[in-house]
């Protein structure tokens, strides 16, 4: 088994020998972590703190201000499969969710080699359960979900902007 470092608090970790830091916080809590480290640091963002360029937009789809609008500024969203000279040279990295990732990345190729065309793409995507986040509801529970599919967020859902 490898040596892995001792885990410790965000203020007490040594960053002098890291490259890069992977976030994988809930909403609204990255901003401020991300804007703490030192700039020196590369920055993957998982959650959606991030990936709106317009940070109007954020508090319109999250219900609260975003809190580090300049370094929302510089941050890149994309995946390296699409975007990697722009995220090499980025500083903090918005990566997509699951749905815009299960899209962009056949679709993208498909479109820039004029393979198919730009209107009528519809998009059937899926998920399990787990897609619905942490919260304890009634909809999610195995009685509910069993053996049948539910729609969610169908006309109003807060990744729809990714």
């Amino acid at each position: 088994m490898q040596d892995l470092p001792d885990m410790v608090a965000i203020k007490d970790a040594d960053f002098s020998k890291v490259d890069a830091v992977f976030c994988c916080l809930p909403h609204g809590t990255t901003q401020e972590i991300v804007a703490s480290l030192p700039t020196t640091l590369k920055v993957v963002d998982l959650s959606a703190d991030f990936r709106l360029r317009d940070t109007s937009q954020y508090e319109e789809w999250y219900n609260q201000p975003h809190r580090a609008p300049d370094l929302q500024k510089e941050a890149i969203y994309g995946l390296t499969e699409i975007l990697r000279d722009n995220i090499r040279n980025a500083r903090v990295v918005a990566n997509p969710g699951c749905y815009p990732t299960s899209v962009q990345l056949p679709l993208v190729p498909l479109l820039e080699a004029g393979l198919i065309q730009t209107r009528n793409i519809i998009i059937d995507a899926k998920s399990g359960v787990s897609g619905a986040g942490r919260g304890a509801k009634e909809a999610n529970l195995y009685t509910e979900i069993s053996e049948g599919i539910n729609s969610y967020g169908v006309t109003r859902h807060r990744h729809e902007n990714d």
